[in-house]
């Protein structure tokens, strides 16, 4: 059977600076931090890499520059492996049986429909018709027509296949993750299994004979028999080996590493008959190694590390990191200066950044224990909370000298604390789950200020020296009027948990929490009214203004923006998957967040770009055709699909299955030039609701066509 395919642009521009100014961009893990999974080089100047969250890079000038993309093709899916023929045609494979395929070079990519909802982790070809990919759960599938229809293969065994090589269209072979490897000689017909004596994950045949595996606590062995035999060579390391690449007989790289935060190479000169490490400095756990003809390599890993060697001898950083771990909260004084503050190695130790030009350069310091808040009142003066999560016990710590030195404040038998804020140099409030901590001369003294609530709070806003509010799990919402003497109790209408509250005023004010709620109040707290963002849940809320905040989630790595003080809110691009910790703007155009990671994000423009550079009420008309992700997505039981015209056209925008057929027609008229939004409630034709699964978002308008992934979840 013949599936559909379908078409989609990754508009990646050669030579691009990575850290291009619009929407949010990296400044840690730079060039930018989603883990990458594989390589190809074509030449020293030509790589192209894949990872999680759809993610596509690439580079035509040596890795001085990348370009990237991130949902390629719309997909959500983490992308595992990729195999090119040439310099224009290729696949990658992903999580829930994603296939995407490429015909001129990376520029633009297609879904192929694998027939599979298994995760694919490897993927090869040996012409540009045939092919195989393996995965999860024993899955072989191979085409012969270039990925336009792919065959079941039955190897016999469910193991999970990690990664598969064929040298003709005939013989190849499949690691199947045990002691064990298949090896076909009729081109998947019928697999036999070959023992290796060790835990294989990567596997590379030079020719029909010589080959080598590698795989778990170091283990690498060589065949030259075509795998009949397998003798294990003596390995440096004992951390796990995620691939393996020869140029010729004689040299060869092994690479891996143990959990994410240590990596490892392995190089040999002699087939492999000894092995040493190479040592390009700190890090990362790498996933995969690519080599071209004239021996220029790349290797690519975790939170996007990327590695570079020109001739085969040592390895150069193409990316950076300043740490890999979370980072929890963020503050600004201007547009220069400013700290960000979380967890470090090991579990009890924490970090603190420091940045005076705008987060281009961050200066680090490991201090314990792992840090929760930040709040400077000035460039000198500011305060750290957090505390130790086996002892439970809190920790305040104060600089008066930019945070080149820090004085612990509080008792060891203080609880951990979550939030501090100052209203001047000498008052302030450090928070715990359930009481805050009140200073009127800088810190030297604190009172206990309890709450009487039974929930956990998690955050709080003061909007003087009296007024402010808390909340925490349940829903509850606390304020006080004579700055946290007291506190009373306010109806917030809802259960679910909330994370974070801002007030513009002593009025008007935000709280935001589990199922995307946003509880907005126009009376000091009196009333809230409920907006459901359709976004997961939200960690932390920040206005502007009365009209213009953001907010931030800890899942899927979704922003998103509001222009009319909350009552409505439209999705950013930023971190795809990664959870978000906090956001802080110093205007309604230059903000950041961290998270995850070590992420930070920065914007220049309040976040927006493509089709948010022009609202639905600006007078200027389009410069271009677009068609935008669907939100929230993934959706239940409706989503929302924006699309703009450059010109009058007749437009049709229709929503597919798998399977190429109609499910539903949501515009079939002509219609002029402009911004739209349409919405899909679910449901197909006959009326009746859509079932779970995947669905693609077709608009056809003149001579402009795209499509979109789009996620039902019942």
């Amino acid at each position: 059977m013949r599936f559909l395919s379908i078409w989609l642009t990754l508009n990646l521009l050669p030579g691009m600076d990575v850290f291009c100014q619009s929407d949010w961009f990296w400044q840690n893990p730079r060039p930018q931090g989603q883990t990458l999974r594989d390589v190809h080089v074509f030449n020293e100047n030509f790589a192209l890499a894949v990872g999680d969250a759809g993610t596509v890079m690439r580079t035509t000038d040596g890795g001085v520059h990348w370009d990237f993309q991130y949902l390629t093709a719309g997909v959500t899916d983490d992308l595992y492996s990729l195999d090119f023929i040439n310099h224009q045609v290729g696949w990658a494979v992903g999580s829930n049986g994603i296939l995407l395929n490429t015909s001129d070079g990376g520029n633009n990519w297609y879904i192929q429909n694998s027939g599979t909802n298994n995760d694919l982790w490897g993927v090869d070809f040996v012409s540009d018709m045939i092919g195989w990919a393996v995965g999860k759960g024993g899955t072989i599938i191979k085409t012969i027509d270039g990925g336009n229809t792919w065959n079941d293969q039955y190897p016999g065994i469910s193991y999970d296949f990690w990664s598969v090589q064929f040298i003709n269209a005939v013989t190849g072979w499949v690691v199947a993750g045990y002691d064990s490897i298949l090896k076909t000689t009729d081109g998947g017909n019928s697999w036999h299994a070959q023992y290796v004596g060790g835990g294989a994950r990567a596997i590379q045949f030079i020719n029909a004979d010589t080959g080598w595996v590698a795989g778990s606590y170091g283990f690498i062995s060589q065949s030259t028999d075509g795998g009949n035999t397998w003798h294990p060579q003596s390995s440096p390391t004992s951390h796990h080996l995620r691939a393996i690449h020869f140029v010729n007989q004689h040299l060869g790289w092994a690479m891996g590493g143990s959990s994410r935060d240590y990596g490892v190479i392995l190089k040999t000169v002699n087939g492999g008959n000894s092995w040493w490490i190479e040592d390009p400095g700190s890090l990362m756990t790498l996933n995969a190694l690519h080599f071209s003809a004239g021996n220029a390599g790349w290797a690519v890993g975790w939170h996007g590390v990327i590695l570079k060697t020109t001739g085969g001898t040592g390895w150069n950083f193409q990316s950076s990191i300043v740490t890999p771990y979370t980072l929890e909260a963020v503050q600004f004084l201007d547009a220069n200066l400013g700290w960000a503050v979380g967890q470090g190695p090991p579990l009890n130790d924490g970090i603190i950044l420091k940045t005076t030009d705008g987060g281009n350069h961050w200066i680090r310091q490991n201090m314990s224990p792992p840090w929760s808040s930040v709040y400077f009142v000035n460039a000198d003066t500011g305060w750290v909370v957090g505390g130790h999560p086996i002892s439970r016990a809190g920790a305040i710590f104060k600089t008066t000298d930019g945070g080149n030195t820090w004085l612990q404040q509080n008792q060891s038998w203080w609880p951990l604390l979550y939030w501090v804020y100052f209203l001047n140099a000498d008052t302030g409030w450090a928070m715990s789950a359930s009481s805050f901590f009140k200073t009127t001369d800088g810190g030297n003294t604190w009172v206990n200020q309890p709450t009487g609530t039974p929930e956990n709070l998690r955050r709080a806003y003061f909007a003087g020296a009296s007024t402010g509010w808390a909340v925490g799990d349940g829903g509850v919402i606390l304020k006080t009027t004579n700055g946290g003497n007291s506190w009373d109790s306010q109806a917030s209408g809802t259960n679910n948990n909330l994370f974070s509250v801002q007030f513009f005023d002593a009025d008007t004010g935000w709280a935001v929490g589990g199922l995307g709620i946003v509880l907005k109040t126009t009376d000091g707290g009196t009333n809230w009214n409920a907006i459901y963002t359709g976004a997961p849940t939200l960690t932390e809320v920040h206005f502007t203004d009365a009209h213009t905040g953001w907010a931030v989630s800890f899942q899927g790595g979704v922003i998103i923006k509001t222009t009319n003080g909350g009552l409505s809110w439209s999705s950013q691009t930023g971190a795809p998957l990664y959870y978000l910790a906090d956001i802080f703007m110093v205007n309604s155009h230059t903000g950041w967040i961290v998270g995850e990671y070590g992420t930070i994000l920065k914007t220049l423009t309040g976040g927006v770009t493509g089709i948010e550079d022009e609202p639905p009420t600006a007078k200027n008309l389009p410069s271009q055709f677009a068609l935008a992700q669907n939100y929230p997505n993934p959706f239940n039981p409706e989503t929302y699909i924006r699309y703009r015209l450059a010109s009058p056209a007749k437009v049709s925008l229709k929503i597919y299955n798998l399977l190429g057929q109609e499910v539903a027609s949501l515009v079939d008229e002509f219609q002029p030039a402009g911004f739209y939004e349409v919405r899909w409630d679910g449901r197909a034709r006959s009326g009746g609701e859509a079932a779970s699964g995947i669905y693609f978002c077709t608009i056809n308008a003149g001579e402009f066509t795209r499509t979109q992934k789009m996620i039902l979840l019942r």
